[in-house]
């Protein structure tokens, strides 16, 4: 085979595998696009379903709340009353952090998400403390109030230092034994309030309630 004739079919090699990387390319692109709209596509209506289930179940709880109030004594209505909206900005708060818990597994890919996911806890946290400031707290439950604002005024510090130690870059300045303890006491202030609510509920006979919390 002569030189040109070799240098020829080489050519003709190095173009066809360049069409054929690029076509590759251009296809891989593509089907990852196509997946991406796809799963896109699917957490959209997993995301209506979901929805639609929370409107139906808020409407069952409703008349179920409603029909338990018959024939209850005027201290148990009350509370019934406050359980029908902490119970709404309870569960939000919950669904809201599982959510923020499932996307730093799969967000969580460098230092920028994971500070972006903090300040979304904050956000959170903050939702939490302006939502409960305007439900109407009856006197009966003001044990409860006082440990759930200690446990809102600890999460939003906690957090927002948190978010601090991530945003300095210098995180030898920190103690992460301080920091793990705030978190944990934040475990526990939020099961303080959670289990005086239920002694509560139990005090007026509203066991029923409980069932919302767990």
């Amino acid at each position: 085979m002569s030189r040109r004739v070799a240098d020829n079919l080489t050519v003709v090699l190095l173009v066809v595998f360049t069409f054929l990387l690029v076509g590759y390319t251009v296809y891989s692109v593509e089907k990852q696009k196509a997946e991406l709209i796809r799963m896109e596509e699917e957490q959209d209506r997993i995301e209506k379903l979901e929805q639609e289930l929370r409107e139906q179940q808020g409407e069952m709880r409703e008349a179920r709340l409603e029909e338990l109030k018959k024939d209850r004594e005027e201290k148990a209505r009350n509370i019934i009353d406050f359980h029908s909206d902490y119970s709404l900005i309870r569960s939000e708060f919950l669904r809201m952090i599982a959510s923020l818990e499932k996307d730093m597994d799969l967000r969580a890919v460098n230092i920028e998400e994971v500070e972006e996911l903090t300040n979304e806890r904050i956000d959170a946290s903050k939702s939490l403390i302006d939502s409960y400031s305007g439900i109407e707290v009856p006197p009966v439950l003001d044990k409860f109030s006082g440990l759930l604002m200690d446990f809102l005024e600890n999460d939003y510090n906690t957090w927002s230092l948190t978010s601090s130690y991530y945003n300095s870059r210098h995180y030898s300045t920190y103690n992460l034994e301080t920091l793990n303890r705030l978190h944990q006491e934040n475990i526990q202030l939020f099961k303080q309030a959670e289990d005086e609510l239920v002694r509560v509920y139990k005090k007026y006979e509203l066991d029923e309630l409980t069932e919302d919390l767990y």
